[in-house]
């Protein structure tokens, strides 16, 4: 549900013609996941209320569907699982939003 959201999110803020990425990549049992985008980004003065429930920022919050639970909910899961989520953003040049989750090893039986 995280991923799906931040990848929502990243596809709704980059304009056409815009790009979106996710990597994903498991080492020392921590998987680790990024999404980044070249979209209008988050103003830096509102970056730390990005995660706070109900929050939209100013530049998308008259523009863009949307009702700023998304991100509330999706720090929620992962710090619920012990993981770590993060971003680093630009106004007007995009955002990369980070996942570090612990990773365990699947116990998988052979009949």
């Amino acid at each position: 549900m995280t991923i799906e959201n931040l990848m929502t999110n990243a596809i709704k803020y980059t304009p056409d013609g815009g790009t979106v990425k996710l990597w994903v990549q498991v080492t020392n049992n921590t998987l680790h996941c990024s999404v980044s985008d070249t979209g209008c980004g988050i103003p830096k003065a509102e970056q730390d209320k990005i995660f706070g429930k109900m929050y939209r920022a100013s530049n998308v919050r008259n523009t863009m569907d949307g009702n700023g639970f998304g991100l509330y909910v999706a720090r929620g899961a992962v710090e619920g699982q012990g993981g770590r989520i993060w971003f680093q953003s630009t106004e007007g040049k995009g955002t990369t939003f980070f996942v570090d989750l612990p990773a365990k090893p699947a116990d998988i039986k052979v009949s």
